[in-house]
């Protein structure tokens, strides 16, 4: 046996782990995903996307996805901004 036989072995089983994950993700995204979609398709006016951290990178790329549902007019705010904006 190798030296590193543990520790294949257990990077064997986290990879294990992380497919039994994504494949429950895998059937509950259409169930989840599908409204949120038919919100966006029905959208008339802009869409503004805001997020920190993670969120805040899935929204930016969110944001390339919207052109294709035809909304060319979306943009990204970051939170701080929104604190600090005023309107009038």
């Amino acid at each position: 046996m190798s030296e590193f036989s543990k520790a294949i072995a257990s990077a064997d089983a986290a990879l294990d782990i992380e497919i039994k994950a994504l494949q429950a993700f895998r059937g509950q995204i259409a169930g989840q995903l599908e409204p949120a979609l038919k919100i966006l398709a029905n959208c008339n006016g802009h869409v503004v996307v805001t997020g920190l951290g993670k969120s805040g990178l899935i929204g930016a790329k969110l944001l390339q996805l919207l052109p294709a549902l035809g909304h060319h007019h979306s943009f990204y705010i970051l939170p701080m901004r929104c604190m600090a904006t005023r309107v009038y």
